[in-house]
């Protein structure tokens, strides 16, 4: 690889970086923005924009990338506006503490958590916290308070921290759920549903319990997080067909329903992901052998489920008898995903460089190779490929289904995939296929500096399309204050965060590779949760808890 190489990937996340910047309003970012003009929502229909996102992928994501960039790049105004998203964290914070789901501006500016919650059956609006919006909130003020030495953003990280521990001794299986009520009630933490993996609920979290330990060094974070990743091997489950997690479980530990779509007969594959990764870490820290035996038996699992046909890969969800590939809601499954394909090769690689398993390492090999045989043929990764014929899928979120397009956000987890497997197994081929996607990702790339949500598969152009969202939330309370208040059509639709972010971030990750600076682990950065490892390169000789 050559400087021109370096220099291009450079350009590209510098323009990403600057729309993001561009886009933040009020400290914070909205969910959606529509290209190529880079309009919000609301400002197409005429009105302010009203809210502010704070799920995995969004704010506190979109914070961190924008500050490791200005740091990166030396840009000052890059650092300012990561920043300002601090003030946001001040004025919305629930009574409970923690951070909801969406922040509402009022008119004169202030903000509030939202009251409202997008529902997903017919009962009163639930106005939640959802925990993926607090654990990633308290990562940004973390690394925020330690690298900026800012005394705000430690106050509040320590906020966020005291909420999560008393979560956790209010939950009876010691985990975390996946919501929590903004306004005060006679049982805040109440929940029937401990979220194992809904917005990476428990796993995020003991990604913070492990990156506070680390910072600090208080012995309280260790035990803590010993105990709830004890209690995640033991609900490990397994038998001759299946093995893995539920996406949720109730206070007795037994997998329930998740609302009314996922199914507790499911395993679902992504629990699986974040679980083995964050078991490993805990693995990796505390050396209890039995954290790492349910990574062991998920492992051979995962091998064993891998598709034979023309798509090698895994599937969301299989059936817990059966171990047949379904749909979420029980449906016959014949899409095999990317993102969760390449997430998955990502986890057992973890697993196998781990425990010296090379099964684990072939098999992520085994789908990097496919993916790298895909890409010079179409000059682009398809969000999904059948299961039979091979031929190339996206999914429509919208209807649950299958179409034909691909999505610009999914390249980000094939990129994390060929740059870790180049920087592991030291073969060109992982490094010439991820500078490939790389120069992709540079020619889909918008003129305002995002990526649109899908491309035409013919013409690689943005697919317009009609985007119409749910409102069921507004039939039990009509004056709620929603964050999709406009149904807009023929729109280019760009998250400023889940997919932004992501490609911005793993293309320093490759930037780094290709510079000699292969010090963050990037199938730990595909997650979501990236900062613990960026914590080591400041890690304090003394602890900013004990100095607040």
């Amino acid at each position: 690889m050559t400087e021109t190489h370096v220099s291009g990937i450079l350009q590209t996340v510098e323009r990403q970086i600057h729309f993001l910047v561009q886009r933040q309003h009020r400290g914070g970012w909205v969910g959606l923005w529509f290209l190529p003009d880079g309009r919000a929502e609301a400002q197409i229909a005429g009105e302010p924009i009203r809210t502010i996102k704070m799920s995995h992928g969004t704010s506190p994501s979109i914070a961190q990338v924008i500050l490791r960039a200005g740091q990166a790049f030396g840009r000052n105004e890059w650092v300012e506006s990561a920043g300002r998203f601090v003030s946001v964290l001040r004025d919305a914070e629930c009574p409970n503490g923690g951070w909801p789901l969406y922040v509402w501006i009022e008119d004169d500016g202030r903000l509030q958590p939202m009251p409202a919650y997008w529902q997903h059956d017919d009962g009163p609006p639930r106005g939640v916290m959802k925990n993926g919006c607090t654990t990633n909130s308290v990562m940004f003020l973390l690394y925020y308070g330690l690298t900026q030495n800012d005394r705000e953003a430690q106050r509040l990280a320590k906020k966020g921290t005291a909420f999560l521990l008393q979560a956790q001794d209010a939950n009876a299986l010691g985990l975390w759920c996946n919501t929590y009520p903004i306004l005060p009630t006679d049982d805040p933490f109440g929940n029937c549903e401990a979220g194992l993996a809904d917005d990476s609920a428990t796993p995020s979290a003991l990604w913070v319990l492990r990156a506070l330990h680390g910072t600090t060094g208080n012995a309280d974070y260790l035990a803590r997080l010993t105990r709830a990743a004890q209690k995640v091997a033991q609900l490990f489950d397994f038998n001759d067909k299946t093995a893995g997690w539920a996406r949720y479980y109730d206070r007795s530990g037994r997998a329930c329903d998740a609302r009314v779509i996922e199914k507790a007969t499911n395993i679902e594959t992504r629990s699986g992901i974040e679980l083995v990764v964050a078991l490993i870490e805990a693995h990796r820290l505390i050396g209890d052998p039995r954290l790492l035996e349910p990574c062991r038996r998920w492992s051979s699992f995962m091998i064993d489920a891998m598709t034979c046909d023309q798509t090698p890969g895994w599937h969301e969800h299989y059936d817990r008898t059966t171990g047949q590939p379904v749909h979420f809601d029980g449906r016959n499954e014949d899409g095999v995903g990317t993102e969760v394909s390449g997430k998955a090769a990502l986890a057992l690689l973890q697993f196998g460089l781990h425990a010296g398993d090379d099964r684990a390492v072939d098999a992520a090999r085994r789908y990097a190779d496919f993916l790298i045989d895909r890409f010079p043929s179409a000059g682009w990764w398809a969000t999904g490929y059948h299961r039979h014929s091979g031929q190339p899928l996206s999914y429509d979120w919208r209807n649950h289904q299958w179409t034909a397009a691909h999505d610009a956000m999914i390249h980000a987890t094939p990129l994390a995939l060929l740059t870790e497997l180049a920087k592991t197994t030291s073969q060109p081929r992982y490094l010439d296929a991820a500078a490939r996607a790389a120069q992709r990702l540079a020619q889909l790339q918008l003129d305002c500096g995002g990526w649109a949500f899908t491309y035409q598969t013919d013409t690689n152009q943005p697919a317009g399309g009609v985007w119409q969202p749910g409102r069921k939330d507004l039939a039990r309370d009509p004056d709620a204050k929603h964050p999709f208040m406009h149904v807009c059509q023929s729109i280019y639709a760009s998250e400023s965060g889940i997919g932004n972010q992501i490609i911005a971030w793993e293309l320093m990750n490759l930037a780094d590779l290709l510079q000699g600076r292969p010090d963050i682990h990037h199938w730990q950065t595909t997650y979501g949760m990236p900062v613990p490892f960026l914590l080591n390169r400041h890690r304090p000789t003394a602890s900013p808890e004990r100095d607040a």
